[in-house]
């Protein structure tokens, strides 16, 4: 019956009616009634010929924010987008209320998981406020647009700009500045731009700690650890992480206490601790049943299989690792598959099905070719499937590579491969080559970043090489760590690893029994 007689309304008719609701809604409802705003933002969208465009946006905007506040953030992105397409229709906003709007729409979809929209809401609303000159919209924009990190091994060009702009153009909120100049320390970590990213996030660092202000300051130590992450600043990026935890605990910052804790369990892995470890992510797993973004649950997964890979139970491992895929691809995290790709190899290994994965590997190195490890993993299934020549030409070009790989996070995983390859195919100028390259990191376990993986003791590969070379002392000397660290990790994989790397010293001349890449 009503739609009849709505039908049977002339334009001019409606629009007054929609006005007189929106009053009528004004006059009785109480100020912070639950729908209110929302009920009112479309009587008065409905009304914008009588009564503008403004009561509508600010009613959408007011329902947007009180969205946010119950956690609603696909109720709040759609209230603020209708903010949006009213002020444009009409043009009813200023540049700087519009960059805001935007914005915060971009906040909202980032909460609701639609990482991909956030990223390029994010992109507008800074080149606005760079046309407008608003400094400070230009930072937040930048920042939301680089979000807490990009692809591995794949610098953000169009994130590097936007933050290279707002640097040029200094925030006057100095927070804000710090934290630019600690994400683009960030950025530049694959640009390989040592010297300025370490003064750009110490900078930051140096800048915001006599604030006071826990939550920043946490956020630039985040940023610290990642422009740090080098082999030989394990020490330095571990208390880096300590201290970003604590601090943003203290603040009641979440999000950024769960990061530091998830970074602090491949700083414990990799130097043997994994009772550490286990206690970092079972911090993480604590903060994450409260985690709004599905960031946080998507890392539970990734170290729950990493752990259960570690306890040898590798069906759990696998599930898990594809139950994190899943959710990571589902929420648009842009490393979901790299992320997957580390564990599912050592998977593979286990299970003897390395060549099911070559072509997923070929993928990887296509996708990420400044990640070192990529190249080595490819001649490693080609071996393990029968293709020596193959693996040859694919190991021949990633040794040759091998001089400029720098020691950063994908260093020890790359060595841990190259070493496979290099003992499969009994190369021994290769594999001494790799010994001279990787020997001063023995006491080490080689992690995959993120951490998605444990490769086992760097010492374990070293005394493999070692072996080949017929170095056999020195391969007896390097296995009895691998032993001492393989039983750190409480590992049957990697006790299981070294059992067989021993016996193999004993064979006569030398030479494995059993390649690696036969496991």
């Amino acid at each position: 019956m009503w739609r009849v007689i709505h039908d049977g309304l002339t334009s001019d008719e409606r629009i007054r009616l929609h006005l007189a609701a929106a009053e009528a809604v004004e006059a009785v409802s109480p100020p912070e009634a639950a729908g209110r705003h929302a009920r009112l933002a479309y009587h008065y969208a409905q009304a914008v010929p009588l009564a503008g465009a403004r009561p509508a946006i600010d009613h959408a905007c007011r329902a947007a924010d009180h969205a946010v506040a119950r956690l609603a953030f696909e109720d709040a992105s759609r209230f603020y987008g209708e903010a949006i397409e009213l002020a444009e229709r009409h043009g009813d906003l200023e540049p700087g209320e519009w960059c805001e709007l935007a914005l915060r729409q971009a906040d909202a979809l980032l909460g609701g998981g639609e990482t991909s929209r956030a990223r390029s809401t994010y992109a507008e609303a800074a080149e606005r406020a760079a046309v407008a000159g608003d400094v400070d919209r230009l930072a937040r924009g930048a920042l939301g647009r680089a979000g807490y990190r990009g692809l591995p091994g794949v610098p953000d060009v169009e994130a590097i700009a936007l933050l290279e702009r707002s640097l040029a153009t200094p925030a006057v909120d100095g927070l804000l500045q710090a934290r630019v100049a600690a994400r683009l320390a960030m950025e530049l970590y694959y640009l390989g731009e040592r010297d300025r990213r370490d003064h750009l996030s110490a900078s930051a660092v140096d800048l915001v700690r006599p604030t006071g202000d826990g939550t920043v300051l946490a956020q630039v130590l985040i940023s610290r650890h990642y422009a740090l992450d080098e082999v030989a600043n394990v020490a330095e990026r571990t208390a880096v992480a300590v201290e970003a935890a604590r601090v943003a605990e203290a603040a009641g910052d979440g999000d950024t206490a769960m990061l530091a804790h998830y970074l602090l369990v491949r700083d414990r892995l990799e130097v043997g601790d994994r009772p550490a470890a286990e206690a970092a992510a079972e911090r993480h797993r604590e903060l994450a049943v409260h985690a709004r973004q599905p960031l946080h649950p998507w890392r539970v997964l990734l170290l729950d299989a990493l752990f259960a890979h570690l306890d040898g139970d590798i069906d759990r491992a696998e599930a898990l690792a594809l139950q994190a895929f899943a959710t990571g691809s589902a929420a648009s995290i842009p490393n979901a598959g790299a992320a997957l790709g580390g564990l599912l190899f050592l998977v593979r290994l286990e299970q003897g099905r390395l060549p099911e994965i070559l072509e997923a590997t070929l993928d990887g190195q296509a996708r990420h070719p400044r990640y070192s490890t990529w190249a080595p993993m490819v001649a490693w299934c080609r071996l393990a499937s029968g293709d020596r020549r193959g693996a040859r030409v694919s190991f021949t070009a990633a040794m040759a590579g091998l001089g400029s790989v720098e020691e950063a996070e994908a260093f020890l995983p790359t060595g841990f491969a190259l070493a496979a390859v290099a003992v499969g195919l009994g190369d021994v100028a290769a594999c001494e080559r790799l010994l001279d390259r990787f020997a001063l990191y023995a006491d080490r376990v080689a992690v995959v970043t993120g951490p998605t993986a444990c490769c086992g003791p760097v010492a374990l590969f070293l005394g493999r090489l070692a072996t080949v070379a017929g170095r056999t002392e020195e391969a007896k000397a390097l296995l009895r760590s691998a032993a001492v660290l393989a039983e750190r990790l409480a590992s049957p994989v990697w006790t299981a690893q070294v059992t067989a790397a021993r016996a193999e010293v004993e064979v006569v001349g030398g030479v494995p029994s059993m390649p690696l890449t036969e496991r």
